[in-house]
């Protein structure tokens, strides 16, 4: 479920985040010389990547510390990196092949609610990687993934409040398979529109507040 996510240059999440600069000039459509200019705009820290080349010789790729950049920006990438990658594979499209065998495992299960479990579980993989790779509060990464799939915030914050229990970050920390499991029994139960933006005529969600703030580590 989270081979969509790979928002760094060859890893998906490291100790010590950092983008390479031809990665942010695609990211933001500009060249490599816009990226340089924000760097030095904005306080970047410069660092480097290293990976082995076709001819086996080290490659030395210019790059930037994320934890150096402002806020904002991180916000930013995490927002304009999703949408890019939803407007180029829209996840819905890719779910009904994966809830196919979930169905078979699942009979009494309606397909609309295994549907639902899939989409949200993924969204919720963005969310979190989003939180850890950029150092976000969960909320400001809720904020930015509901902005990349053009959706009520409200949406994931109230999907993630609910099935925290009372134990605030307890949703969003589970397994991946444990928080599909925790999103299936909500939508066995659910009733009403179980993916209300893509239903325009439907109430939107109640502005929920976050009750989780994190420090990634």
């Amino acid at each position: 479920m989270s081979m969509r996510l790979n928002i760094f240059y060859g890893q998906a999440r490291i100790t010590l985040p950092y983008l390479a600069t031809f990665e942010l000039a695609g990211l933001f459509d500009v060249d490599e010389e816009d990226v340089t200019d924000r760097a030095a705009l904005e306080g970047w820290k410069a660092s480097e990547l290293r990976e082995i080349g076709e001819n086996g010789e080290i490659e030395t790729i210019p790059a930037w510390d994320v934890e150096s950049m402002p806020y904002a920006t991180r916000k930013e990438i995490a927002a304009t990196h999703y949408f890019e990658e939803e407007q180029e594979s829209a996840l819905l499209l890719g779910i009904e092949e994966a809830a196919l065998p979930l169905q078979g495992l699942f009979p009494h299960v309606n397909h609309h609610a295994i549907t639902a479990s899939l989409y949200r579980a993924q969204q919720f993989v963005c969310v979190r990687d989003a939180a850890i790779s950029l150092r976000l509060t969960l909320e400001d990464a809720l904020d930015a993934i509901s902005h990349a799939f053009w959706m009520d915030r409200g949406i994931l914050l109230d999907l993630n409040n609910n099935l925290d229990n009372g134990e605030p970050c307890s949703f969003i920390k589970m397994d991946e398979d444990a928080r599909l499991m925790s999103l299936m029994l909500h939508f066995y139960a659910a009733t009403g529109n179980l993916l209300p933006e893509f239903f325009p005529f439907a109430s939107p969600a109640p502005q929920a507040q976050s009750t989780c703030r994190l420090e990634w580590n």
